[in-house]
């Protein structure tokens, strides 16, 4: 079984390959240039992880 080569598309983060599979599925992989995204968390992430830290977990009643 052959595969051809990949699609590639650029995108704001990096770039993007896509490959069209037998059967017609595709396969898709996402590649990251460390100069186009941010290296820090946007402040809704760490508001998020702040909140999930501080909250109780819920236990089950029997």
């Amino acid at each position: 079984m052959k595969i051809p080569p990949p699609s590639k598309i650029d995108t704001p983060y990096g770039g993007r390959l896509v490959w069209r599979l037998p059967g017609g599925n595709q396969m898709i992989a996402h590649l990251k240039d460390k100069q186009k995204i941010r290296h820090r968390k946007r402040w809704s992430q760490v508001g998020y992880t702040t909140v999930n830290h501080s909250t109780k977990p819920i236990t089950s009643r029997k």
